[in-house]
C-alpha cells in the first residue's frame, strides 16, 4: 500500500513558534517562508515592471516585517503566512513604484516622528546622514552586509563569498537579521529625540 506522502513545508503555527523560540528553529522557519513565498511574489513583481532581484528584496522585506511583529507579539494569525507575505510584498511594492515617480531630492520628511519604517527603504537610507551615522551602532558584522547591499550594489551572493557565508540564503538571512536591528535602533533614536527631528 502506497503512503501519501507529506508536503515538505512545515504548517503556520510551527513556523511562528519556531521564530519565537529562536536559534535554529527560527532560522529552518525563516528559510522556509523565504523559499515557499519566492515563487508567487516573483511572478507578481515581474508583471508589475520589477525584476527577480527586487521581488527577493520585496520578500526579503516582508519577512522582515513578519518577524518582527511575531517578535513584539503584534502578529495576530487572521491569515495563512502566505497570504500575509505576498500581501505586505505587493504593498511595499507598490510603494517602491509610486516613489519611483517622485524626484530623487525629495527629503524624507523628518518632522515625522512615526516615519521610522519609511526612512528605511535603501534610497532613503543613501540620502540621510543621521541614518548613515546610526550604523555605527551595528556590530560590524552588520554594518559590513548593510554597506555591501546597499551602498556598493553587491548581489547576496557576492556577499556570501566576501564574508565567508556558506551560502547565499545564509546571507539573505544575514542581512534580514541585520536590517531587523536596523529598524529597531532608528526606532528608538526617533522617539527618544522627536524633538529634534
Amino acid at each position: 500500500m502506497q503512503v501519501a506522502s507529506k508536503s515538505i513545508y512545515k504548517p503556520d503555527r510551527v513556523l511562528i513558534r519556531a521564530i519565537k523560540i529562536g536559534g535554529i528553529p527560527e532560522n529552518d522557519a525563516l528559510k522556509q517562508l523565504y523559499k515557499q513565498n519566492l515563487t508567487p511574489v516573483t511572478s507578481f513583481v515581474l508583471k508589475n515592471s520589477g525584476s527577480e532581484i527586487d521581488a527577493k528584496e520585496m520578500l526579503q522585506e516582508a519577512i522582515i516585517t513578519l518577524y518582527e511583529n511575531i517578535k513584539s507579539g503584534q502578529f495576530e494569525a487572521k491569515a495563512k503566512l502566505s497570504t500575509y507575505l505576498f500581501s505586505v510584498a505587493k504593498n511595499k511594492w507598490y510603494s517602491q513604484l509610486k516613489r519611483k515617480e517622485i524626484p530623487t531630492e525629495s527629503p524624507v520628511d523628518k518632522n515625522t516622528p512615526n516615519n521610522g519604517f519609511t526612512i528605511l527603504d535603501q534610497e532613503s537610507i543613501q540620502r540621510n546622514e543621521w541614518v548613515i551615522g546610526l550604523m555605527n551602532h551595528l556590530k560590524n558584522d552588520c554594518k559590513e552586509i548593510l554597506i555591501y547591499s546597499i551602498y556598493q550594489k553587491y548581489s547576496m551572493s557576492e556577499i556570501a563569498e566576501m564574508m565567508n557565508f556558506k551560502n547565499e540564503q545564509i546571507a539573505r538571512n544575514k542581512k534580514s537579521k541585520c536590517l531587523g536591528y536596523f529598524k529597531k535602533i532608528v526606532l528608538d533614536y526617533t522617539k527618544a529625540n522627536q524633538q529634534i527631528l
